[in-house]
């Protein structure tokens, strides 16, 4: 009997979204568009509100670049630019458990990081190379 409840409250909740989906606007995203206002207030508080609010705004603004400009900054340091010539000789890094077009194994996080020792055969682009041969 308890299956049979639990059948029929899935059946019409099932029913019930189908029928009633929620409206568009609440799964709108808000620009700040949305929030534009005209200096021509004749209250003076909520003026005050307003331009406050504005201020906050653009402090966040200036924060979170500060703190993306950081990071990238720290990021950059663990890089380094590598540039491979014709005839070079390389290994691939692939990422087995990370890239599902390679045979599944038992223990794919143990396997091998790198393969081969690949010939570059011509340079496609400022960062691709092709053709490469073992």
């Amino acid at each position: 009997m308890h299956s049979m409840g639990r059948t029929m409250v899935q059946c019409n909740f099932l029913c019930f979204h189908k029928n009633h989906s929620l409206p568009n606007c609440l799964w709108k995203t808000i620009t700040p568009a949305d929030f534009s206002w005209e200096k021509k207030s004749t209250n003076n508080c909520a003026e005050q509100l307003l331009e406050d609010r504005d201020s906050t705004i653009n402090a966040f603004k200036e924060n979170l670049l500060l703190a993306h400009n950081r990071m990238r900054k720290q990021a950059d340091l663990c890089r380094k630019e590598l540039n491979f010539q014709v005839e070079d000789e390389v290994f691939l890094k692939l990422r087995p458990y990370r890239q599902p077009s390679l045979a599944r194994k038992n223990c794919e996080k143990l396997s091998s990081k790198f393969y081969g020792r690949y010939r570059i055969v011509e340079r496609i682009g400022e960062v691709a190379w092709g053709g490469m041969e073992s």
